[in-house]
């Protein structure tokens, strides 16, 4: 029994050319405590997480000036990427009928009506295209606004 508390008391006060190795690997094996990466590793956790947050406002609203216009220009086109929930809306002054569809990868929404008009997709997730179109022919210019951002509370 004594020869055992000797090795365990051996290394912190014996005898230096032998307990230096021992002494060295505990002082390497101290550091490793000390230096557990797994807490300094917990803090690039919470900076991602802070990093997640302003993936959030990355899109923009964006809005898109024109006009529709009968025969050429009856329909406009607009590619966008949708991220989340996303609402897609268009204005106009006239008392014209239009019509907006929206496609994404998770499916197609319409809504037609007077100004304004919008559709929400609650997962706009991918590539997506908003069309705007006279329903009624006419030949007066219709100048409008289509406005595309996320969803309000989305």
């Amino acid at each position: 029994m004594r020869s055992s508390q000797t090795p365990a008391t051996s290394p912190v006060a014996g005898p230096a050319p032998t307990s230096a190795p021992v002494t060295d690997a505990r002082v390497s094996s101290g550091p490793v405590v000390t230096t557990t990466t797994s807490t300094v590793a917990a803090s690039p956790a919470r900076g991602s997480n802070v990093a997640a947050a302003p993936v959030q406002p990355v899109v923009p609203t964006e809005s898109y000036p024109g006009y529709l216009q009968q025969p050429d220009d009856a329909t406009a086109n607009y590619s966008f990427s949708g991220q989340g929930s996303m609402e897609v809306s268009a204005s106009w002054t006239s008392s014209s009928i239009l019509s907006l569809t929206v496609t994404c990868p998770a499916g197609t929404q319409t809504d037609e009506g007077p100004s304004p008009v919008t559709v929400v997709l609650p997962d706009a997730d991918g590539a997506c295209g908003a069309t705007l179109k006279e329903t009624i022919v006419q030949y007066d210019e219709v100048p409008y606004t289509l406005t595309i951002g996320p969803a309000e509370g989305g």
